[in-house]
C-alpha cells in the first residue's frame, strides 16, 4: 500500500435508493438498488449505481440522514452535558 492509499474505515452510514421491480420468474415484487452513498467514519463519501436514475431521491434522503445524524450527534452532546453538570453538582 503506497502513502497516498487510505486505509478501509468502517462506515459511519449511508443511504440506498431501492426501487420495486417484478421477478421475472415469478412475478413477486422485489427491490432492486439503484444507487447507494456510503459515508465512512472518516468522512469518505462514496457513490454507486446509476446516478441518473437515483439523483433526486438520493439527495433527499442524503440530507434526511444528515439532518438526523446531526440532531443524533447534538442530543448525545447535551446527554453528555448534563452528565458533567450533574456529576460536578455532586
Amino acid at each position: 500500500m503506497n502513502d497516498l492509499e487510505s486505509k478501509p474505515m468502517p462506515l459511519a452510514s449511508a443511504v440506498q435508493v431501492v426501487k420495486w421491480r417484478a421477478n421475472s420468474t415469478t412475478g413477486a415484487m422485489e427491490p432492486w438498488p439503484v444507487a447507494t452513498i456510503e459515508i465512512d467514519i472518516a468522512g469518505k463519501v462514496t457513490f454507486k449505481g446509476d446516478a441518473s436514475k437515483a439523483y433526486e431521491t438520493l439527495l433527499r434522503a442524503t440530507r434526511k440522514a444528515a439532518s438526523r445524524l446531526v440532531d443524533q450527534s447534538i442530543r448525545e452532546a447535551m446527554h453528555e452535558a448534563q452528565q458533567l453538570k450533574a456529576d460536578s453538582d455532586l
